[in-house]
């Protein structure tokens, strides 16, 4: 729960720095958003921040941890038709979840005409809300149970879905996206503790 909360929280704020960086760099490149130029080293900050990742990553220290007793005698067949169903539901989730994060802006600069900086804002929203959407996850797994949580967390995504792609103005758009990221925030850290399970 924590995890998807940082992770949120971290998503909102590269959106919107991502939605405002456009232009000062269009501007310091004397070239206009029209053109990819802008784009492209705004890209670039990703590699570099990855290589970042990296050296922090090195030098963090080693966790051990220790291998808990069973009691009893463990099964050593694996519950192949379990894994099977649990990537069905894992990759039916992320094809939703995927396909909003890679064409919703796309979508809204092409057939919305939406600016980048709406854009980003839109986006760093849908990053923010999920946050507080994250930390709520133990009191409904508490209450509904793993399943139930995460049937609450497809529903609602089926709905954001629903929403996004069946009303093309910008509202519905942004309440679609947003609805998305919020219901991922449950469904994710639930499918984690159920494939745990």
């Amino acid at each position: 729960s924590a995890q998807a909360a940082l992770m949120s929280f971290m998503g909102f704020v590269g959106s919107v720095v991502a939605g405002l960086l456009p232009g000062p760099v269009a501007s310091w490149l004397g070239t206009s958003l029209a053109q990819p130029a802008p784009y492209w080293y705004i890209l670039w900050l990703v590699p570099v921040t990855y290589l970042v990742i990296s050296l922090v990553w090195t030098q963090s220290p080693p966790v051990y941890l220790e291998a808990p007793r069973t009691h009893g005698k463990a099964s050593t067949r694996m519950p192949l038709a379990l894994f099977c169903f649990f990537g069905l539901v894992t990759f039916l989730f992320a094809a939703g979840d995927g396909a909003v994060r890679a064409f919703f802006n796309v979508y809204l600069d092409a057939d919305l005409q939406v600016s980048t900086s709406q854009i980003g804002m839109i986006m760093g929203a849908g990053q923010l809300i999920p946050v507080a959407v994250a930390l709520v996850v133990p009191a409904l797994v508490a209450r509904w149970g793993t399943a139930g949580t995460l049937l609450f967390g497809a529903l609602g995504a089926a709905v954001a879905l629903l929403t996004l792609s069946g009303w093309p103005f910008l509202p519905a758009a942004a309440m679609g996206f947003i609805g998305v990221q919020s219901t991922s925030a449950v469904s994710g850290p639930a499918r984690n503790i159920y494939g745990q399970e």
